[in-house]
């Protein structure tokens, strides 16, 4: 929205302001228990829901061909990736419970559920990761990425090419040529 301002006012935007307008883009997160679909700032990171009190995590995608989820609408298949290490404390903010002392952080977090890396959902329940070879469990890694929504996906195409065009000007500007 900042982009839009500026450049409407006639003014040049500065990095700074093009990279701030990036940071302001809408992320889908979801809730954990119920599934609601919230936007937020990107990166913004897990936050309490203040409707639900549920924690939202951001959306994920499965970009396996064979991946049996299946989406909704006109979204692909979502699902997030829990820290199960994450808990609404008393007051409904986050609180972050510690791993004990002398335990696999690793083992631990599989004890509640959880994994250390997100996994897809539907995918999973297709595997044994525990007699998968880490070169299978990396396949299935990297199938798993961050999701974009269309809107943000194409306003930030638009932010790095003013992004571009206003480093270009401003390299113009210290060289002394118009």
């Amino acid at each position: 929205m900042l982009a839009i301002a500026v450049v409407g006012c006639g003014e040049k935007l500065s990095l700074t302001d093009i990279d701030r307008a990036k940071t302001d883009l809408p992320e889908l997160y979801l809730t954990t228990e119920t599934g609601k679909e919230v936007l937020a700032p990107i990166n913004r990171g897990p936050f309490v829901d203040e409707e639900t009190g549920e924690i939202c995590f951001p959306a994920y995608t499965c970009t396996n061909p064979e991946c049996p989820g299946e989406g909704k609408g006109d979204r692909p298949y979502l699902f997030i990736h829990r820290d199960v290490l994450l808990k609404v404390g008393s007051n409904g903010e986050l609180v972050m419970e510690d791993v004990p002392p002398n335990t696999n952080p690793r083992k631990y977090i599989e004890s509640l559920g959880g994994h250390m890396a997100p996994t897809c959902p539907a995918c999973l329940k297709n595997r044994n990761p525990a007699t998968e070879s880490d070169d299978e469990r990396n396949k299935y890694m990297s199938y798993v990425q961050p999701y974009v929504l269309p809107e943000t996906a194409k306003r930030q195409a638009e932010l790095e090419e003013l992004r571009k065009q206003r480093r270009e000007e401003i390299r113009r500007e210290r060289r002394g040529s118009p």
